[in-house]
């Protein structure tokens, strides 16, 4: 996929409009879209068959050294793991099985290569 980058914000939503396509593409269901919530923001939320995902895009101009995975910090996944509580609290969906997973856009040349990783980690119900 092609685009035309600007710069922060910007460049931030495109990313999320790529995975959103990418996992479409893959077959799940996009439920919600930076889904946001007193207690933080999520920038989308998909299903696939029975399973529920909470995904984090993390969108880079350039592949280096820093893993995407290195870029959720500890902050980041408790105010993940409080906002996933409370949607599926919401929803009534306490025992609907979930997980976090994560799409890693590198963009090369004007184009966007999407990586798809789950289960990037345990939710933190505690904190």
């Amino acid at each position: 996929m092609q685009a035309d980058l600007q710069g922060g914000k910007e460049f931030g939503d495109q990313g999320e409009r790529v995975a959103a396509h990418f996992l479409t593409q893959k077959g799940f269901k996009i439920l919600e879209r930076n889904y946001r919530c007193r207690l933080g923001e999520i920038d989308l939320i998909v299903e696939k068959g029975e399973n529920l995902y909470f995904v984090e895009v993390k969108t880079r101009r350039s592949v280096d050294a820093v893993s995407p995975l290195e870029l959720i910090s500890r902050s980041k996944r408790i105010h993940l793991s409080k906002t996933a509580q409370y949607y599926l609290a919401k929803k009534k969906w306490h025992d609907r099985s979930s997980q976090f997973a994560l799409v890693a856009i590198h963009w090369r040349e004007g184009r966007a290569d999407c990586e798809w990783i789950e289960d990037i980690f345990t939710s933190e119900w505690g904190y």
